[in-house]
């Protein structure tokens, strides 16, 4: 409200301050040009004190000042308003009361309309044929209309979106959006967009991952794995954010800085495609996008970052199901700087990625969790251990990555690939006996996502002397075989531990490269000195040895410095008795089982190996059994 006044005074001598006030305003309406400018309204009146009241929706209008013009008996005054400009095509009309004490009028201010203008953000676009919404301003100084030419598009005025439905009409197709004015229909703007038919093949899938390059390796056997499934067209597309934290995962995918995507047809062959995020968003036909954190930052949450991420995604790709990848724990005693959260703490790591999936897993904008961080640390409980990364942080080659692409394909076509026809494994050549433990932490991790579950599954070899051949060694060395009960131990072909490095198995075949040393050795798990007591014998037969390998503590190296004991040497000796002196300052003992003329194992010979060496405990020491000896801590 905008108040003038004026004081009262006489007009002459024909008038006295006791006067009744008198106005007339000749002119109540007035009609101005869209420009910005002044308004004078002549007022003949008596006194001078005006109140002016300009309407409230009239905020364009204001009263600025009273001017005077002196006659013979009265004064007209020129009551001044100003007004702004009309930006919008529409006419606008104000109101202002003049009022001299009991006596007022009403004026009007009409103002010309603008010339209409109309202008959109994005006059063409091709968009992904899931169907999709994307952001669209429409500039314009007028009330408008937006009509489609289809059904199967629309734009929200008041979201500011445009929304394209799944095309499934298996062919392309196109539509457009006219915005025209109100006040002049002829102005107006097109928007045009065209859509290719969504994937309507069972034998064609298209994935989409972004955030780390491990994903690269989990699709190698991905494409195999969907091929065992029925597809037969796979495209699978990488653009990896390595060591970026999820808030520069954002920046990277919301700006304008070009990134290299890694493409692959034939699930071997990888293609490097520099794109801006956006490109590779739309207008691609993708089945599946997958977020996959830098492994570095895999336990860490940013939800801010996240829901950023998620609404940049949604603007390109809004059908389209999102899952998130959990990544999994580096190696134990891992020294990469990015690790350094967790120093070498693998557990503390796997419980906050963990931690991470759960919280993500309740947000609906993701289809699910592929809790493959959770998959590899079942394995790790198997006799695979660490052997399921090929180094600190990467998976195995044919193991780690198998497993990957099992947990992926399961979760983002709802198939499960053992159930398929013939379930796809790779030319494991020496790893076959590692599958149905890979298996079992696999099922286990879609029954349980987000704690461990340990294995149970041993691969088929075991360690079992053939029973006249047990009995003739341990007889000779003057004991009863009757006395013992034999050990069926697991036994790891192709690998060997070196207790001067650590306790971890070194088997170069989960690298694929199958060199000569590995080759020739098969070990048997780690035992704790409870597992082996004394009085126990170790029997090996003629033409072949085993090295007894010791740890103090599990991760002590055997290198007889500092006062730490050194590896033993390789044994040959038919019969063996665990004394205090065999055990010495050794808590765990595992054992490398070789030919004594160094030869690597043929195939046939490695199958053999478990009927050459054999551990066999005193019943006295077990109660005649091994279900009391075990008490529930080794699952013998």
């Amino acid at each position: 409200m905008l108040v003038g006044s004026c004081n009262p005074e006489p007009l002459g001598n024909v008038e006295s301050p006791n006067d009744p006030p008198e106005m007339a305003i000749k002119k109540t309406s007035f009609s101005v040009d869209n420009a910005a400018g002044t308004l004078n309204v002549p007022v003949d009146a008596n006194y001078k004190s005006f109140t002016v009241t300009v309407d409230k929706a009239a905020s364009w209008l204001t009263f600025k000042e009273t001017k005077a013009e002196t006659k013979a008996d009265i004064k007209t005054y020129s009551l001044v308003f100003e007004y702004a400009a009309n930006p919008i095509a529409t006419a606008r009309t104000g109101k202002a009361t003049i009022k001299l004490a009991a006596v007022s009028e009403e004026i009007e201010v009409n103002q010309a309309a603008a010339v209409p203008t109309m202008k959109i953000s994005v006059s063409s676009r091709t968009v992904n044929p899931r169907g999709m919404s994307f952001p669209l301003t429409v500039t314009t100084n007028d009330e408008y209309t937006a009509t489609p030419s289809v059904n199967w598009a629309s734009f929200d005025k008041d979201k500011g979106e445009v929304t394209v439905t799944l095309n499934g009409t298996g062919a392309p197709r196109e539509g457009s959006i006219v915005f025209a004015c109100k006040a002049d229909p002829n102005v107006k703007a097109t928007l045009t967009f065209t859509q290719k038919a969504a994937n309507v093949d069972p034998e064609l899938i298209n994935v989409l991952a972004i955030g780390d390059s491990r994903t690269d390796s989990t699709y190698v056997y991905m494409y195999n794995v969907l091929k065992s499934l029925g597809f037969t067209k796979i495209r699978l597309v990488n653009v990896p954010c390595d060591g970026k934290t999820l808030a520069e995962i954002e920046a990277a995918a919301t700006g304008t800085e070009k990134v290299t995507a890694h493409a692959t047809l034939d699930g071997k062959n990888f293609i490097a495609v520099d794109t801006l995020a956006v490109d590779a968003l739309t207008p691609d036909d993708w089945d599946a996008i997958v977020l996959q954190p830098s492994f570095e930052y895999a336990g860490d949450y940013d939800g801010t970052s996240i829901d950023n991420i998620v609404k940049f995604i949604r603007k390109y790709c809004e059908y389209t199901p999102l899952f998130w990848n959990m990544s999994w724990a580096y190696k134990v005693g891992a020294t990469a700087a990015g690790f350094k959260n967790y120093g070498s703490d693998q557990a503390a790591m796997y419980a906050s990625i963990a931690e991470v999936a759960s919280t993500i897993s309740a947000n609906p904008e993701f289809e699910a969790v592929i809790p493959l961080g959770t998959l590899i640390q079942n394995i790790r409980t198997s006799y695979i251990e660490e052997n399921v990364l090929v180094d600190e942080s990467n998976l195995s080659v044919n193991i780690g990555r198998l497993a990957a692409a099992y947990m992926m394909t399961q979760y983002i076509t709802g198939k499960d690939p053992l159930k398929a026809t013939s379930p796809f494994v790779p030319n494991l050549k020496y790893e076959d006996d590692c599958i149905p433990a890979m298996q079992e932490a696999y099922a286990n991790a879609v029954k349980t996502p987000y704690a461990v579950t340990a294995a149970t599954q041993y691969p088929p070899y075991l360690l079992n002397v053939a029973e006249a051949d047990a009995k003739a060694l341990i007889e000779a060395a003057g004991k009863k075989f009757e006395d013992y009960v034999a050990v069926p131990l697991i036994v790891q072909h192709w690998g060997f531990y070196n207790s001067q490095n650590g306790d971890y198995l070194t088997s170069s075949v989960f690298k694929g490269t199958y060199d000569a040393t590995t080759r020739k050795f098969a070990a048997t798990h780690i035992l704790p000195k409870a597992q082996l007591p004394i009085g126990t014998l170790i029997v090996v037969l003629s033409g072949y040895q085993y090295r007894p390998e010791g740890w103090v503590t599990l991760t002590t190296k055997n290198d007889g410095k500092s006062g730490r004991p050194s590896r033993p040497g390789n044994v040959s000796t038919s019969v063996v008795e665990v004394t205090d002196a065999w055990w010495g300052t050794f808590t765990y003992r595992a054992f490398n089982i070789s030919k004594t003329d160094g030869n690597a194992f043929n195939a046939t010979e490695m199958k053999a190996v478990g009927t050459k060496f054999g551990v066999y405990i005193p019943k006295t020491a077990a109660s005649g059994g091994l279900e009391d000896y075990n008490n529930g801590t080794w699952n013998w």
